[in-house]
C-alpha cells in the first residue's frame, strides 16, 4: 500500500499538470502497483467500503458479517434499499456461489419486508454488473425498489426484432448444462436380527 508520503508527493506532482497529463500520470502510478495494493487503494476510496466499516453514517436496516443493507439517499421511491456485500467486489461474477446465495436470500427478505411493512404492491430487484449495464459504482450494489400503481418508475425498453437463426445462435452460445447431481450413497439398513447376533444378544437371557 502506498505510504501517506508517497500519496502526498503524487498529489503535489499532479497539481502542476494538465488534466490529460494528470490522467496519464495516475494511470502510470496505478499500473506500477501490485494487484493487491490496487484493490486496497480502491477499498480505501470506495464509499460503500467506508459505509461497511462504519466510517460513513447511513440509515442501516440490516447487517450481518457478510452483507449490509441501507436506505438509498436518492431513492426511486420511499423505502428504496441498497444491499451489498461488505467485502469489496466490483461485479456479481466476482462472488462465490455461496456469497451470491446469501446476498439474494437477504434481498428477498427485504423485498418481503417492504411489501408487509410499507404496504407496497410489489418490488423490483435491480442490479447493474458492468458499466455498459449502467453500473456507476466500483462496488456491487443490489437495488430493492418498492413499487405501487402509477409510481412513474420506468423499467421499459423498446423490444428488438431478432431473426430466428440469430435466436438459435444466441441460444447455443448461452446454453449451460447443469452440473450432475451427486447421488447420496445410502447404506443398507442392517436387519435387527443381524445386529442382535453381531453383539450376541440374539439368545434370551434366562
Amino acid at each position: 500500500m502506498p505510504t501517506e508520503e508517497e500519496l502526498s508527493s503524487l498529489e503535489k506532482e499532479l497539481m502542476g499538470l494538465s488534466p490529460e497529463e494528470q490522467k496519464e500520470r495516475l494511470n502510470e502510478f496505478i499500473s506500477s502497483l501490485p494487484p493487491e495494493e490496487i484493490a486496497a487503494l480502491k477499498e480505501k476510496q470506495c464509499p460503500f467500503c467506508l459505509i461497511a466499516s462504519g466510517k460513513i453514517e447511513t440509515k442501516k436496516i440490516y447487517e450481518d458479517p457478510k452483507v449490509l443493507a441501507v436506505l438509498d439517499i436518492n431513492p426511486a421511491s420511499a423505502g428504496h434499499v441498497l444491499v451489498f456485500p461488505k467485502k469489496h467486489y466490483q461485479y456479481l461474477s466476482n462472488l462465490s456461489d455461496e456469497e451470491i446465495s446469501h446476498l439474494f436470500i437477504i434481498v428477498n427478505k427485504i423485498g418481503n419486508k417492504i411489501i408487509n411493512s410499507l404496504k407496497a404492491k410489489g418490488f423490483n430487484v435491480h442490479i447493474a454488473s458492468g458499466y455498459a449495464a449502467g453500473q456507476k459504482s466500483d462496488h456491487l450494489i443490489v437495488h430493492v425498489i418498492p413499487r405501487n400503481e402509477n409510481d412513474n418508475i420506468n423499467f421499459n425498453w423498446d423490444a428488438k426484432k431478432i431473426a430466428e437463426e440469430d435466436f438459435i445462435r444466441i441460444r447455443d452460445l448461452l446454453k449451460i448444462e447443469p452440473e450432475p447431481v451427486k447421488e447420496e450413497i445410502k447404506k443398507p439398513k442392517e436387519d435387527i436380527k443381524e445386529i442382535l447376533k453381531k453383539y450376541k444378544l440374539d439368545k434370551r437371557i434366562p
